[in-house]
């Protein structure tokens, strides 16, 4: 079994979305499951079994998760009684950063950014003639030869952890 699971949207074999994988209190890639005064989730792993589960607080409320598969997206939709319309409560992905592998490996979206896509500190992309069309997908390499002796390591924060083992 997978040490880290981690949902995604998919068609075929082509992965659209992903959460993340699961740190132990949350999946990584997903700010949106905090607490909430909508829902409680639930997740379970363990050797016989995995799964994800939401429970609505409060029992009168009406609410459901919508795959599209036009639009590749997950909404959850709230029912207002008093306006008698659906109101959508969480979309994934939440924006273009959300897509997955937008950026390669060694690669970092910044939806505020120009362009979205920036290679980390120390790399460049692998095919500057294809990130100038705005195709992030070939990744990013090391400016130099990388030394297990000279080179250190960088904390960054606020990322999406990336796909571990597959």
């Amino acid at each position: 079994m997978h040490p880290y699971p981690k949902p995604v949207i998919q068609e075929g074999t082509s992965k659209f979305y992903r959460t993340g994988p699961w740190s132990g209190l949350q999946f990584s890639g997903s700010p949106d499951l905090k607490p909430n005064p909508i829902y409680d989730y639930f997740f379970v792993s363990n050797e016989y079994e995995v799964y994800y589960t939401y429970n609505l607080k409060n029992k009168s409320l009406i609410s459901r998760i919508v795959l599209n598969q036009t639009s590749n997206t997950r909404e959850r939709y709230i029912w207002i009684e008093a306006s008698q319309v659906w109101h959508r409560y969480t979309s994934a992905p939440r924006d273009y950063c959300d897509y997955y592998g937008l950026c390669g490996s060694n690669g970092n979206c910044i939806i505020s950014g120009s362009p979205f896509c920036q290679c980390l500190r120390g790399f460049k992309p692998k095919l500057p003639e294809k990130w100038s069309l705005m195709d992030w997908s070939q990744d990013c390499v090391s400016n130099k030869p990388l030394s297990c002796h000279k080179d250190g390591f960088l904390k960054f924060v606020d990322l999406k952890w990336p796909d571990i083992l597959g």
